[in-house]
Formats: C-alpha cells, structure tokens, sequence
C-alpha cells in the first residue's frame, strides 16, 4: 500500500516559450534508453524566486512562473517534454494550459541535474487556484499529459482537465484537495492514476474525485476520503473502469447513487480495496446501473456505509429483461452496512463466493459470521472466521494484500482487504 494511503487510512479512522535545454549530442553504443531520453528530453524549470527573464534552461535562469513554462499551440504529436517545478506555492494568476505532452514533476530543490534526485515528499509543490481558476487544462486532442508529485488545491471547475478527444493522462504522487466542480476531469481516452490522495473535492455534478466520460483506465494505492457530488459518484463516476488496486473510500457521498463509486461498463476489477462511511440514495459504497462486462470485487471490505433507500454497500441495477451475472464478490466481507448489505433488482445479476456477508447471501463457500473485526482499521483478530476462508480461485488474485503483505500464508487467502496479523507462535486457524 502507498504511504499517502496508509497515513490517511489511519488518520481518517481516528480521518511561448520555445527554450530549453536539449542535449543533442550523438549516443554512444554504451548508453542505455533512459540515458538516451535524458539526453533528448527538452527540461524546463521553475522556480518561484527566480528573478525574471529567466530562459528555464537552468535552475540559476529558471522561469519565475508556471505559465512561462508552457509551450503554446505545440502539434499533439511533438515529442514529450518536462516541467521541473521547484518547492513552494505557487498561486495562479489564470488556469494553465498545456499543449503536446508534457511531463509535470513537482518536488525539486532547485539544485538536481537529474530527474532522480528529486524528493516530493520532502520538497512540496503547491499549485493553488485560489477558487478561481481551473488547475493544469489539456484541451488539444491525443498527446500524453504527466503529473507527478504535486499537490493541486482550490481549483474551481477541474484541477486536472483532460477535455480532448483522445490522448492519456498519468497522474502519481500527488494530492488534490479542496477543489470545486471536481479534481480529475477526463473526457475522453485512457488514464493512469497511482499513489495519490484525493481529499474534500466537491462537484455538483458527478464525481468529485475522478469523472470520466468515454475513458477507460486504472487506479492504484490512491485514498478517497470526503469527497462529495450532488450527482453520482461520491468519489468517481467514469463510464469505463478497468483495475482498481490498494484503495480506500472512506466518507464519500452522492446526492443520488453511488456515495463512492458509480460504474458502468467497462468490467472493473476491484483488488484489496476498502470502503468505509460512504453514503448515498442507492448504494452506499457503489452503484451498477449495468455493468458489461461484469464487475468484480475480490478481496474487498465494506463497513459502514449507507444507502438512504437500499444497497447499503452495493446496488446493482442491472435490467430485468437482461440475464447473466452483472458484479461477481468473491474472498470480501461485507458487514455492518445499512439498511442492507447488498440489493439487486435481479436476482441473477449478481454472484458472491467465499464472502462474509451479514444476513447471509447464497453462494459457494459464503459465511454468516461475526468477522471479529479489531481497531479502527478493519483487521481481523486471531481467530476470525474469515482467515483461511477465501479461495485460491478468486479472479485475479494479487500476491500481495492492501498493506503490502502476502496475500496467501497457509495455502490459502483471508477474506477482506487485509490478511490477518497473527502471533508467529500461533498457528493459522484452518477453514
């Protein structure tokens, strides 16, 4: 698990410029790729103190501001190019447009000659819209738009805006916080999201963390905690969703479905996450108006949420005149939702295995048993019932759980998003 996450989970239970420096010297046959890409990577850097004028071609002539980094009304198709943000806040005088596809890296000390050297931990980059300004906005079509390690707050209308018709967006290492009318808006094409942390973003639309309209991408290690839509989707609401990898939903809400999640097509496959405190009208954690193909959870855990008519975790609106399975929960705990655990308009569209679900549910391998939960975290005590009690055939099993843990210790996988902490002296209860 990403530390952002791991911080946060704790916490949450207790909450033109056409200049640069280009290397153009011929490579030698000992470099590698990447020294090869250094050399031919044009870089440009900022740095809030720098006096102006600056070309950006170093950090001692660094450009005094971010839209002076930005090469204007570049080809999509231009090669990739960065922008070396030195720490601090930088506050924006209008929202900054992009064009081609550049790399954004926060987290510099304004001493580093290589990408590597780099501490975004350390060194914080803030952009801040100062709610009025839309944050980094893409609209020219294809090209490919990188951030990483910067904390993006107070944008109004978007943070980060994707609206071409094509391109992709990766998005790592950072932290959107108290942005209105969304954080991450995509409109179209693929998108990469890992180890970032999405904190009281608002939108009166639907989702306030992620929106995507016809996109399809991943999610990885990244927390969602209080984000709230009027529409649906507490936290994200994308048409197509593929992997989401080590993530936490913790007090989400939508005005209408959804309080964390609103999925449509796309078969998203939901791996050692878990959703607390989330709410909305159906389906307090995630709302399935139809899922094609079906949507999986496989070592999931749902504590607490609730739905305001039915599907305190889950509401899957499949159409009645549809058959097949829409969602498949297997190896997961759902437990202590409300009013319901899980509520399906046919009964067909939804198949749970080997899953601790209270009141019971029909199902291969199901239990209804208290999972003997411990502290604010969810972990399971010694002799849970969930321990041993998955199976090693759930769809795409991970090797390791939401702490970074192995998943499998005696052969076979817990149920829930984390294995069990037992004493080394105790043997590991058999199913």
């Amino acid at each position: 698990m990403r530390t952002w996450t791991k911080i946060l989970l704790v916490a949450a239970m207790g909450l033109s410029a056409g200049c640069g420096d280009s290397t153009l010297s011929e490579p030698q046959p000992t470099q590698t790729a990447v020294q090869k890409e250094a050399q031919t990577t044009t870089v440009y850097r900022v740095d809030l103190n720098a006096r102006p004028g600056g070309d950006g071609k170093s950090w001692a002539t660094a450009f005094d501001s971010l839209q002076a980094a930005f090469p204007q009304n570049l080809p999509p198709w231009s090669e990739e190019y960065e922008v070396w943000i030195r720490h601090g806040t930088y506050h924006l005088p209008a929202e900054l447009h992009v064009t081609g596809s550049p790399r954004i890296y926060g987290g510099f000390d304004g001493k580093e000659v290589e990408l590597s050297q780099r501490d975004w931990k350390t060194h914080k980059t803030v952009i801040d819209g100062e709610n009025r300004f839309r944050g980094i906005v893409k609209e020219q079509s294809a090209g490919r738009l990188i951030v990483d390690g910067v904390e993006i707050t107070r944008c109004l209308g978007g943070a980060i805006v994707e609206s071409s018709i094509s391109g992709s967006i990766d998005v790592s290492n950072c932290k959107l916080t108290d942005n209105r009318g969304g954080a991450v808006l995509i409109h179209e094409g693929t998108f990469e999201i890992k180890n970032c942390e999405f904190t009281g973003n608002v939108s009166s639309n639907d989702g306030s963390a992620i929106s995507g309209g016809d996109t399809n991408g991943s999610i990885e290690g990244c927390s969602f905690t209080r984000n709230m839509s009027a529409g649906s989707g507490g936290a994200i609401n994308c048409f197509y969703l593929g992997r989401i990898l080590d993530c936490a939903f913790i007090g989400n809400s939508a005005g209408l479905n959804g309080g964390a999640i609103w999925m449509n097509r796309g078969g998203p496959v939901f791996i050692n996450c878990l959703f607390i405190d989330n709410e909305a009208q159906l389906g307090g954690a995630v709302y399935c108006p139809q899922v094609f193909p079906s949507g999986v959870f496989t070592n999931c855990t749902f504590v607490h949420n609730q739905a305001r008519v039915g599907g305190g975790a889950i509401h899957c609106n499949s159409p009645v005149d549809e058959s097949g399975v829409r969602v498949r929960i297997e190896n997961s705990i759902i437990w202590g939702n409300l009013p319901d655990q899980i509520e399906v308009l046919r009964s067909d569209s939804v198949e749970v295995t080997y899953s601790d679900i209270m009141g019971g549910f029909a199902g291969a391998g199901n239990i209804n048993a208290d999972p003997m939960f411990k502290g604010g975290k969810f972990l399971l005590r010694q002799h849970s019932p969930c321990i041993n009690a998955g199976t090693l055939n759930a769809t795409a099993l991970p090797a390791t759980d939401f702490e970074g843990n192995p998943r499998v210790v005696d052969g076979i996988p817990d149920m829930g998003y984390v294995e069990a902490e037992l004493n080394p002296a105790a043997s590991h209860p058999m199913k």
